[in-house]
């Protein structure tokens, strides 16, 4: 289980999905990931750790339920 508070070294985005009571967020640390948690601190996790080195957006597509993402130094969208 993820340590939210701890091991979060550069978080600039945190982005809840209501519907599905989550909130993601980004973390530029040693291994770059973007991680989930529910809204009542359970389930912490890496849900994407591959592709990535400084993710800096983030942003859930309510419709389809997708998470798109952009990295700012392999300077791609997901």
């Amino acid at each position: 289980m993820l340590d939210i508070y701890s091991n979060v070294l550069f978080n600039p985005f945190v982005f809840p999905h209501l519907s599905f009571r989550w909130l993601y967020w980004t973390d530029w640390g040693d291994a770059a990931y973007i991680g989930r948690v529910g809204l009542d601190g359970s389930d912490a996790r890496a849900i994407i750790t591959t592709k990535l080195e400084w993710p800096s957006a983030l942003a859930i597509d309510y419709t389809t339920n997708k998470i798109f993402f952009a990295d700012a130094h392999l300077n791609f969208l997901e």
